[in-house]
């Protein structure tokens, strides 16, 4: 099998259950939107963006390395994993205890730093994504998908039923949000037991596995627990800031068009899952496959991304009045800009993980504290004018801003070559389809219009021809969990 047609069986693999898990995130989102309200909406979205940046402390880029490890020598596998688990249950100990000292310390009030302190209790059992990541290592991308699907069904019911208990017993009214904080500290548990449960045949990890081992995927992981920390500064200041400078329903609105976002990410995250397994076993044997891997991911990034980032700009509006309700109007300018930078942020980890995996992550310590310091200058700057709407501005520059950067690396400079040539009949094809709403037409006919006229303009570009098209009805009938 070609290596084109390995990658989009393996995403389409991953897709169905993937799509299954954003829809359910996207509901129990608009169902916490609504029942929280903006200011408590606004209060759970700080508490979990401060957790997610504390949840990598616990974690500092081990997994990757483990996956990438995998992917190389799969009969290590229980060893590796065994490891990864006992180092990152150490880890997020003392990750919970930083994390309760910083809310104990900057929360902007005491309620949100005692809910904090709360939330901090997920943090040590956040070891079953462990189990989607062995199986992405050893390409069966369908188990990892339901593994992923159990767990966000599992974390959606208990966030929903804690929602919604208030409404069957109205003496909870007062408590709704210390209970959905509750839930997400407790989700992890049956998370976990779940994944193992699933992967009882598969994988019996050695725990502690082997000590010897700790030390070597610290040092290995270190750049990249480098790098990734500066990116979830970058992805999590502008929320923190948010809510210190503008308040909770500032936030809330803002946390709205981030988990829209989020479902939209699906597409580019199952084919990373696919991608970087294959890149990991291509440096072993012909790293000028990297090069080749790498570009077949921008350009199935490009051409998803593109139209869809178009669509939600003209129809942010209605889309946020039909999930959110009309109090969340505010979300859909942050919305329109936010959708932008999915295409400069996925470009930047197609980039970030080819170079990843061929175990030269060091290149980018100096790009990561560069990027963190414009991210949060920019914040800074826009947010106190611009509230929301200045963060999703901040978060499109920040992303837009690698690239310039990445170009100018030796060891990034081809890569950026393969996007260039990859996307820019793809971004030809949407830059003229964004001439459309100037014509006036209505939005109903604009969303039918504006899919179909894409592939034309992408088939007649040269940007997808008969090959990519007989590609994917081939890998369409294989994708299977």
């Amino acid at each position: 099998m070609t290596l084109a047609a390995t990658v989009a069986r393996n995403t389409l693999a991953g897709f169905a259950g993937q799509a299954a898990v954003r829809l359910v995130q996207l509901g129990t989102s608009a169902v916490l939107a609504r029942a929280l309200h903006a200011s408590g909406f606004g209060d759970l979205s700080y508490l979990i963006a401060v957790i997610g940046f504390f949840q990598f402390l616990g974690d500092l880029g081990v997994e990757k390395i483990v996956l990438r490890e995998i992917a190389r020598e799969p009969e290590r596998a229980p060893s590796l994993v065994g490891a990864a688990i006992a180092l990152r249950v150490l880890l997020s100990i003392g990750a919970a205890a930083l994390a309760a000292l910083f809310f104990a310390l900057f929360s902007p009030t005491a309620t949100l730093a005692h809910l904090g302190a709360l939330a901090c209790l997920s943090l040590p059992l956040t070891v079953g994504s462990i189990y989607p990541a062995y199986y992405q290592a050893v390409l069966r991308v369908g188990m990892a998908a339901w593994i992923t699907v159990v767990q966000g069904a599992i974390t959606s019911g208990l966030l929903l039923l804690a929602a919604l208990a208030p409404a069957l017993v109205s003496s909870l009214e007062p408590i709704r949000l210390p209970l959905v904080v509750a839930a997400f500290a407790l989700a992890p548990i049956p998370s976990l037991a779940a994944s193992a449960w699933i992967a009882r045949r598969d994988l019996r990890p050695r725990i502690p596995g082997d000590r010897a081992l700790w030390g070597p995927l610290l040092r290995q992981a270190a750049p990249l627990a480098f790098n990734t920390i500066c990116i979830l500064v970058c992805l999590r200041a502008d929320q923190v800031i948010l809510r210190s400078m503008k308040g909770a329903e500032a936030l809330g609105h803002y946390g709205a068009a981030l988990r829209f976002f989020d479902a939209f990410t699906i597409v580019p995250s199952v084919l990373l899952l696919s991608v970087f397994p294959l890149m990991a076993r291509f440096d072993r044997v012909t790293p000028e496959r990297i090069y080749e891997t790498a570009r077949w991911s921008y350009k199935a990034l490009s051409i998803f991304i593109l139209p869809v980032a178009l669509a939600v700009t003209v129809l942010a509006g209605p889309i946020v009045r039909a999930i959110y309700g009309e109090t969340y109007l505010p979300a859909a300018r942050p919305l329109a800009i936010l959708i932008w930078s999915l295409f400069f942020s996925f470009a930047s980890m197609v980039t970030f993980d080819a170079v990843t995996a061929a175990g030269r992550q060091r290149v980018f310590l100096g790009l990561s504290v560069f990027t963190t310091a414009v991210n949060v200058a920019l914040n800074l700057l826009l947010i106190p004018r611009y509230g929301a709407t200045g963060a999703a501005t901040a978060a499109l520059l920040y992303s837009a801003s690698n690239l310039p950067i990445l170009a100018a690396l030796r060891a990034t400079r081809p890569l950026v070559a393969q996007l260039v040539a990859a996307s820019w009949r793809p971004l030809l094809a949407a830059g003229l389809l964004a001439l459309v709403p100037a014509l006036g037409l209505p939005r109903a006919m604009f969303l039918a219009l504006i899919f179909p006229a894409y592939a034309l303009l992408l088939i007649a570009s040269g940007a997808l021809g008969r090959d990519d098209l007989d590609l994917l009805r081939r890998v369409r009938g294989r994708a299977s969990f």
